[in-house]
């Protein structure tokens, strides 16, 4: 700092006596700093030390948020005990399947948690397939992709999908509803897993309705499988609103065939026979009365004839 009326330095002695005594002074002004901060740090640390606790704990306040997530929601794998039904085998593996891909599970712990779900004939045949490989000198099995290959190979029949594709080639609405006919077409076409175009497999939608339906979504416009859903669905309700008595009680049944009520029956008059006129009387009809030998008359026999 230079000072007002200062001319400096008389020698070069007394400068460099100045400038030492200046940069004394500077280096003590700096120490008093950095000590002042170090004390403000401390005390700011010890005011508050849950923040620094929080801080350590939101990670995990996350993670527990995602699992509370999950408590409104239904995730339990169900059990599979080696029933031989190949649609409920299947339907077992999409739902384990679903859940793993929720939970983001890998292949290992798929595998863990699958084997978990064994119940019944189920684990005495996954215990023996241990066994069998262990004899054989086979790694053991650790993943999901492969277990599945083996479920699949034991609880499903081989000719499983040839025969359901046989079943979608000649599949027809005939007796069914039109909400029966698409249930019953998408189930097949999703089990025989087929990739065909959109074109093909609307062409053999509407091959399987029934010739009224067909006839009239033919000449419709239409965009995909769903529009032809739709259409199908519109004209069948269509057909029932024009015909009162189209639908009979087997509707409940699922059945689809039209019956009207059968014409009632006109109502017959009584006969009034005729009264008996002697002998030239008809002979009446049964032959609950008796007859007289003498006269010829009914109603009473020779013994009691009034022309004795």
């Amino acid at each position: 700092m230079v000072k007002d009326g200062y001319e400096g330095p008389k020698t070069w002695e007394d400068g460099h006596k100045e400038l030492k005594l200046e940069m004394t002074q500077m280096a003590y002004v700096l120490k008093n700093i950095a000590s002042m901060l170090k004390a403000k740090e401390k005390k700011k640390e010890s005011d508050s030390p849950s923040e620094s606790k929080e801080e350590d704990e939101q990670p995990k306040r996350k993670s527990r948020n995602k699992n509370d997530d999950d408590r409104g929601l239904k995730l339990d794998i169900p059990d599979f005990d080696g029933e031989m039904d190949p649609e409920k085998f299947l339907d077992w593996i999409r739902q384990v399947e679903r859940v793993f891909e929720y939970k983001e599970y890998d292949d290992k712990k798929q595998f863990k948690v699958a084997i978990l779900k064994l119940t019944k004939y189920a684990t005495l045949w996954y215990e023996n397939l241990k066994k069998q490989r262990e004899k054989e000198g086979k790694d053991k099995i650790e993943s999901w992709i492969k277990l599945k290959k083996h479920l699949i190979r034991r609880f499903l029949p081989r000719d499983y999908e040839q025969e359901n594709y046989l079943k979608l080639q000649s599949l027809m609405q005939e007796n069914m509803s039109v909400t029966e006919y698409i249930k019953e077409f998408e189930k097949m076409s999703n089990v025989c897993d087929l990739e065909e175009k959109e074109e093909l497999r609307v062409a053999r939608f509407i091959k399987g309705l029934t010739p009224a339906i067909a006839t009239k979504v033919e000449i419709q416009n239409y965009d995909g499988f769903s529009d032809v859903c739709r259409l199908a669905l519109k004209f069948e309700k269509h057909d029932k609103a024009r015909k009162p008595y189209a639908y009979s009680k087997g509707q409940s049944s699922g059945t689809n065939s039209y019956s009207r009520p059968p014409p009632s029956k006109p109502k017959e008059t009584p006969k009034k026979e005729p009264k008996d006129k002697g002998k030239g009387v008809a002979e009446p009809k049964g032959n609950f009365l008796r007859r007289c030998f003498k006269c010829q008359c009914y109603g009473h026999i020779a013994n009691e004839c009034p022309q004795k």
